[in-house]
């Protein structure tokens, strides 16, 4: 918004961020274009979503990122990993949309929880790249989407820091 001040925010919540002088609920996006598909995705904050365009990707913000995901500051480790549980079930030719790209920080974690010869060039793409990554790929090389209990995911996280 420093840059760009103009742009329109659309938001769940409009008063946690009545700070914004653009903000909008979600139902006025409906008069600019086909809405999302919101998907709640509690667990790194309160009100976490995912927005799902069908045909375009899903924008996942601060909960998924390229080999890892977001800090869980609700501590509710069961909401986050149910979230992930959400987005693997998207088709896996989704491009996904994060909010930050900490892949090259990222994939040093991965490194010690993926021994895939793909790994290294993934990696390297998607730090040039940014965003969008596809679903597909972080199925393979993100090891919070591939931790297959909560007490894996949560044992992950915790690792993480």
């Amino acid at each position: 918004l420093k840059h760009y001040p103009h742009t329109p925010v659309f938001i769940q919540h409009p008063p946690l961020i009545a700070h914004l002088v653009n903000a909008h609920p979600f139902k006025v996006l409906s008069q600019i274009c086909t809405p999302p598909i919101i998907m709640n995705t509690p667990g790194h904050s309160l009100s976490s979503v995912f927005l799902y365009f069908p045909n375009t990707g899903v924008f996942v913000g601060d909960v998924v990122f390229a080999m890892g995901c977001g800090k869980i500051f609700t501590q509710d480790y069961e909401a986050a990993f149910k979230a992930l549980q959400t987005l693997k079930a998207l088709p896996q030719d989704t491009p996904l949309y994060w909010g930050h790209n900490y892949a090259a920080a990222n994939y040093r974690f991965a490194q010690q929880h993926i021994t895939s010869e793909g790994l290294r060039t993934y990696a390297h793409f998607i730090h040039k790249k940014g965003t969008p990554g596809l679903l597909q790929d972080e199925l393979i090389f993100n090891p919070f989407l591939r931790a297959q209990t909560l007490d894996d995911f949560y044992k992950l996280r915790t690792q993480k820091g």
